[in-house]
């Protein structure tokens, strides 16, 4: 009976253990995930004045060839 307790507590001390593991990487994949998420959003932000520039470009270039 003692040897079942003994391995219980030990299987419960592994658990803790790889819950603790689990939690600190999936925090680390939320944050990356996050960070991609900002720098995409930025890039989006900073790179759309140029596109429509662009966009605009081809549109008046299309235009005036006619």
């Amino acid at each position: 009976m003692n040897t079942m307790l003994s391995a219980f507590a030990d299987n419960l001390k592994n658990t803790v253990k790889a819950l603790d593991i689990t939690w600190k990487g999936m925090l680390g994949i939320f944050l990356v995930i996050g960070i991609i998420y900002i720098v995409v959003t930025v890039l989006n932000i900073v790179t759309v004045e140029d596109k429509r520039k662009a966009v605009a470009q081809k549109i008046k270039g299309f235009f005036k060839k006619k």
